[in-house]
């Protein structure tokens, strides 16, 4: 259920529907995600350059060879391993990189960032999901650079082009509510907390069981409804079953009907050590679900989770930042990545 691969999966849809070559876009993958399959049905070729991790060193060679046989234009990347990789392997074979950053600076730890801070070469563009990823990248990336010219030169590189969704599916439904809680065997009177992304550590779902575990002894008739899968799955259900609460907490692994899901929602929790700008958030926003969001502080983070219940006047509310946020639909997003395109292909 990751959030990159949510939005290229959206971003791939977008160009679908505007009438473009499918031939033109080879998607390249260092870990298998749970929409890959969906690219490809899409139509979409799609390439593993890593597979186990033990052959990560040898996918700089693989990336390169499938450059200099497709020849692409442009190649963008996301997410942190990849762009770094992508970097290097535009570099060889001179072919301009758009990198994708998603995840506040501050918590990608001391070795990325140190990394991070090495000459390597500059993509033509970083692109920041939201305004808070890009004034990170600035204080913990750029500004610390060994050379202070290359720390100029790649903040002047930097843009932002927020996430987005598509707001069609994403509609509050009173029949959808009624059915999924009836399929889950939740009474309409259980309130229920939703968290949706994938199962890795950054996402902390540690913390929000232990804080479900603290609401539970205040309100007995509370759900948590945990959507996606990861790594970390066998070890959260352990985790779900000390204090007999295992019939209260549910994971529903990787799921089609994520949008249905958010109208048996009362509130979404996200309780991130890092986010950039949050793919749920955005969902949940649309649905009309309130939203918790926990504290950016890892140690704060760790110690306690709140929740607020954002119950007053709720609809008003949401439908008014679901306005201020029509901008990041994924018809924008999709058109901006075109004007960079372009940008790029004219220079």
């Amino acid at each position: 259920m990751g959030g990159a691969q949510r939005v290229l999966l959206e971003r791939l849809n977008q160009f679908v529907k505007n009438g473009e070559c499918l031939a033109d876009h080879y998607i390249v993958y260092l870990r298998d995600g749970a929409f890959r399959k969906q690219i490809e049905a899409a139509g979409f070729k799609t390439k593993n350059i890593m597979g186990a991790s033990w052959k990560a060193s040898i996918s700089v060679f693989r990336l390169i060879f499938l450059i200099k046989q497709f020849k692409p234009e442009v190649i963008h990347s996301s997410l942190w391993l990849a762009n770094l990789i992508a970097r290097w392997c535009g570099w060889v074979c001179h072919v301009p990189v758009i990198c994708d950053m998603h995840a506040n600076f501050s918590h990608h730890g001391a070795l990325r960032n140190f990394i991070d801070r090495l000459p390597h070469p500059l993509p033509k563009k970083f692109v920041a999901v939201a305004g808070g990823v890009a004034q990170s990248f600035r204080k913990n990336i750029t500004e610390k650079m060994w050379h202070s010219r290359l720390g100029k030169k790649a903040w002047s590189r930097c843009c932002v082009i927020e996430n987005g969704i598509d707001p069609t599916p994403f509609v509050f439904s009173q029949e959808n509510r009624k059915r999924v809680r009836k399929r889950l065997g939740i009474e309409d009177a259980t309130f229920v907390v939703g968290a949706v992304g994938r199962l890795v550590s950054v996402k902390r779902y540690d913390v929000l069981i232990d804080a479900f575990k603290v609401l539970c002894r205040k309100y007995e008739k509370s759900r948590l409804l945990i959507v996606g899968d990861g790594p970390l799955r066998p070890e959260l259900e352990r985790q779900s079953r000390v204090g007999l609460l295992q019939e209260k907490i549910s994971f529903l692994g990787h799921r089609s009907d994520v949008a249905d899901l958010y109208s048996a929602f009362d509130c979404l929790a996200i309780c991130s050590q890092s986010e950039g700008l949050s793919i749920a958030y955005l969902e949940a926003l649309v649905s009309g679900v309130p939203i918790i969001v926990s504290s950016a502080d890892v140690e704060v983070l760790v110690k306690k989770m709140v929740f607020y219940f954002l119950i007053y006047n709720q609809k008003k509310f949401f439908a008014r930042k679901a306005k201020l946020f029509s901008q990041n639909m994924i018809t924008y997003g999709a058109g901006e990545f075109h004007k960079l395109y372009d940008e790029i292909l004219q220079d």
